[in-house]
């Protein structure tokens, strides 16, 4: 009897409890993402006059370009056609979109770390 109660014991563990504390984790950290996601979306654009002369602004901004350089370990510089903006990436996730032609990969994003 005892046997029989710790086999079931086991297989709670193994197909209860674990993977219902790993879903309620990763759920967690998609609802992290999601509300970060949202924070950043009201985020000001970035202006070349926040960023001229000795007043420049330090801080969260919005900026759609390309990568055009890489610095060291930690700071890329991104051009938008009209501006270009360094950025210090020192502990900062990066989160890849796959392109419309890359269909092999089946996650919607992609973690650099």
């Amino acid at each position: 009897m005892i046997s029989l109660l710790l086999v079931f014991a086991i297989a709670f563990l193994l197909y209860g409890l674990i993977p219902g504390v790993g879903a309620f984790a990763v759920r967690s950290q998609w609802r992290t993402f999601r509300r970060r996601m949202l924070e950043v979306s009201r985020l000001p654009f970035v202006s070349y006059f926040q960023q001229a002369g000795e007043d420049r602004q330090l801080g969260d901004f919005r900026f759609f370009g390309n990568l055009e350089s890489i610095q060291g370990q930690n700071r890329i510089y991104i051009n938008s056609g009209r501006l270009t903006v360094g950025v210090e990436l020192k502990e900062v996730a990066i989160y890849l979109l796959p392109s419309s032609s890359n269909r092999s990969n089946n996650n919607l994003f992609e973690k650099l770390e």
